[in-house]
């Protein structure tokens, strides 16, 4: 059967009596993150242990691949999904990191914020397109920047927050 979830067309597996939710998903996601901040370490130690230094496609990189495997394991439960999804996060959020690197390498500060959000939207478009309904591919574009910025906000805000003072970031850590 078919079951519509805020606007998304999902192809249910009758097989698994779990049902997708977007708590579930947003778990999933959250654990995407955390195995990106592993694999952003490992690269960030990998490359500099090679010489490639100060550049920030790792992040991309790494984050992407996270999230990426995540869904892609919590998502093929319900929807007959390939690991293009792994390579459509891995390349999607890869690349405009990339781009940035050599467009802007000495303006940090603006360099990942302006990253994320591209690369947010390049994931949704790429993977929209593996998704069976062509409506759904607006507004998973949409879901998926909204996703994307506000997990990249939140490590921004916490960042920031560390240098105006030592307590607030964890005060910020405590309310989320």
């Amino acid at each position: 059967p078919t079951t519509i979830v805020r606007g998304f067309i999902l192809v249910m597996n009758t097989t698994n009596k779990t049902q997708f939710s977007l708590s579930r998903w947003t778990r999933t996601t959250f654990w995407g993150w955390m195995l990106g901040v592993v694999l952003i370490l490992m690269l960030s130690s990998f490359l500099d242990s090679i010489g490639i230094e100060h550049m920030q496609f790792y992040l991309g990189i790494g984050m992407g691949a996270g999230v990426g495997l995540a869904q892609w394991f919590s998502l093929r439960r319900w929807h007959p999904v390939s690991l293009s999804w792994l390579w459509f996060s891995i390349v999607g959020m890869g690349i405009p990191f990339i781009i940035m690197d050599y467009l802007l390498p000495n303006l940090l500060e603006y360099k990942i914020p302006i990253a994320m959000a591209s690369g947010s939207l390049c994931v949704g478009w790429l993977q929209s397109r593996l998704l069976k309904s062509p409506s759904s591919t607006k507004l998973w574009t949409i879901a998926s920047f909204l996703g994307w910025t506000a997990g990249g906000l939140t490590v921004l805000l916490i960042n920031y927050t560390m240098r105006l003072q030592p307590n607030a970031s964890r005060i910020i850590i405590l309310l989320l």
